[in-house]
């Protein structure tokens, strides 16, 4: 094998992940795009596609639908938020700023209903996963089961953001998440004895 072959062969998987990321990005791209102008239950695969300039045997290589590209994109974000050991701060926080960075994809979901069931149920699995943890590590002694403790945190917190996204006048994504913290630390403390 020559140096150009021997070169060749260990830079192919690098550019073969490069180009993956590539595809994955601009698809995802495509979709949140469509989902603004024409709401996610007016979105096919090959809107996509033909947006994305990506073909139908590609797109199905990565994803199994629709659903599956877009719900993977926004589940990939969480878990990476809070995988990467950055001070970012609270889930809910964290939440509250995304939605307030995309705004537009998340008011076109919330008005339109159609994809946001699909979504919030998946961002409230990833949540409420991310919130047991917490919790777990803060070692309370509690009458609770920390996993209703969970549940109970993930879903007021899709409550509040469908509520937030709602309304027409602007709210802080830092002041409405001070408005969840109050609320949750209340019923967290008297519960679990920990502060949230």
């Amino acid at each position: 094998m020559t140096a150009n072959e021997t070169e060749g062969a260990t830079t192919t998987p690098a550019r073969t992940d490069r180009r993956v990321r590539r595809t994955q990005h601009a698809l995802r791209h495509a979709l949140l795009e469509l989902v603004i102008e024409k709401g996610y239950d007016r979105v096919t695969v090959r809107d996509v596609i033909d947006r994305a300039d990506v073909g139908r045997s590609t797109f199905y290589a990565h994803y199994r639908d629709k659903d599956d590209l877009f719900l993977s994109g926004i589940e990939d974000e969480i878990r990476e938020a809070f995988r990467s050991g950055e001070e970012i701060g609270s889930p809910s926080l964290w939440l509250f700023q995304h939605a307030g960075e995309h705004i537009d994809l998340y008011r076109a979901l919330a008005r339109r209903r159609g994809g946001w069931q699909l979504v919030s149920r998946r961002i409230e699995t990833t949540l409420v996963q991310i919130f047991e943890a917490r919790l777990r590590a803060s070692s309370p002694t509690t009458t609770v089961p920390i996993e209703a403790a969970a549940h109970f945190l993930g879903s007021s917190l899709m409550g509040l953001l469908t509520w937030w996204l709602s309304e027409d006048t602007p709210v802080d994504p830092t002041e409405i998440d001070v408005t969840f913290r109050t609320l949750a630390s209340r019923g967290t403390e008297g519960a679990l004895g920990v502060p949230f």
